[in-house]
């Protein structure tokens, strides 16, 4: 087993129950190690510490096990980035993720068994890009001019706020309540705004009494 000299390799720990796990070693004496391990594509990190006792072996990983571990966490964190069936991005979000996300991959993973794949992703985001960038909108599902969309986006957000409004009133969060009908300009959140403050009111006096 490696000593303390070899923390942060990528290793493979074969565990005496016949289980492997895998990560970054970030310390070892003759007692126990500390592995760095990554789950959900790398969002999730955290650090166990293993007794040699229960460790048979631990192995480096080849620089080609590590090209395909990377080649895989780069491909799980494209995948969080999907177009909206039913509403089209700012201009920039999907400059950003053509820019700083699909291309890189395609440009660092070559090989990869998913390169297709992600090549019709790059081509999709691509097409909307160019729908937005003359001047359309995707509004539930269907494309117009962003000058007819935006009251309908505007409308459909005032819904939604008036929406989480009420449920925050019903669970006495006045205060974020408030702050959401601030954001939609109707009489109804005008009402509310101040049907919330005398409900405020009225919870602060019997918490006061």
């Amino acid at each position: 087993a490696p000593p303390a000299a070899v923390s942060q390799a990528n290793v493979v720990v074969n565990l005496t129950n016949g289980t492997k796990v895998e990560g970054r070693l970030q310390g070892a004496d003759d007692r126990q190690i500390q592995l760095e391990e990554q789950f959900a594509g790398g969002t999730i990190v955290q650090t166990e510490t293993i007794a040699r006792t229960n460790i048979v072996a631990i192995t480096p990983l080849t620089p080609a096990e590590l090209a395909v571990r990377a080649d895989a966490a780069a491909y799980q964190n494209l995948r969080r980035y999907r177009l909206n069936p039913q509403s089209s991005y700012p201009l920039e979000y999907y400059d950003r993720v053509i820019d700083n996300v699909l291309r890189p991959f395609l440009n660092n993973y070559p090989q990869s068994p998913q390169i297709t794949e992600v090549t019709g992703f790059l081509r999709h985001w691509q097409d909307e890009r160019r729908l937005v960038a003359a001047g359309q909108a995707k509004f539930q599902g269907r494309w117009m001019s962003a000058k007819d969309a935006g009251p309908l986006l505007a409308r459909e957000q005032a819904g939604l706020r008036l929406q989480q409004a009420r449920l925050d009133l019903q669970h006495g969060q006045y205060e974020r309540a408030i702050a959401s009908l601030r954001l939609v300009e109707t009489a109804e959140a005008h009402t509310l705004i101040t049907h919330a403050y005398d409900q405020w009111s009225r919870a602060l006096g019997a918490e006061r009494d």
